[in-house]
């Protein structure tokens, strides 16, 4: 992932200004980590959501995962946010966050729809961007 991104979805992630949500990219309550990224490249690119009367307004085509388009943009690895060598996301926070198995967190999607916060989210872009 490009660094300059990651900071700046970071201060998105932590700003207020977006709800944090769960299971596609962005709904009438908020949006989830990825769909924070899909916005912020909206906002750069003058590019809008679509169907956003509906219940998953969608991003370039996508609901659910980045758009091919905000992957090449950001710089991420993966549509899903997972790191590139399946490592843990969140290496070198403490506390260790760990996924409903026990298992390290792969893929931001995964640990956002599983509930760690934007704040601790955003910790994970400024220290493992270069994973991701």
């Amino acid at each position: 992932m490009k660094q300059e991104i990651a900071i700046r979805l970071a201060e998105a992630l932590e700003s207020g200004d977006y709800p944090q949500t769960k299971g596609c990219l962005r709904d009438r309550n908020g949006f989830c980590c990825l769909g924070v990224a899909s916005d912020l490249h909206a906002r750069e690119t003058g590019n809008h959501w679509s169907k956003t009367d509906s219940l998953f307004p969608e991003y370039m085509g996508e609901a659910n995962y980045l758009a091919p388009a905000v992957l090449e943009w950001s710089g991420f690895h993966a549509w899903t946010g997972c790191t590139v060598d399946g490592s843990d996301v969140f290496e070198g926070i403490e506390p260790p966050f760990l996924d409903v198995n026990g298992s390290p967190f792969r893929c931001l999607s995964v640990a956002n729809d599983e509930g760690v916060p934007f704040a601790i989210i955003a910790k994970a872009l400024r220290r493992n961007w270069s994973k991701l």
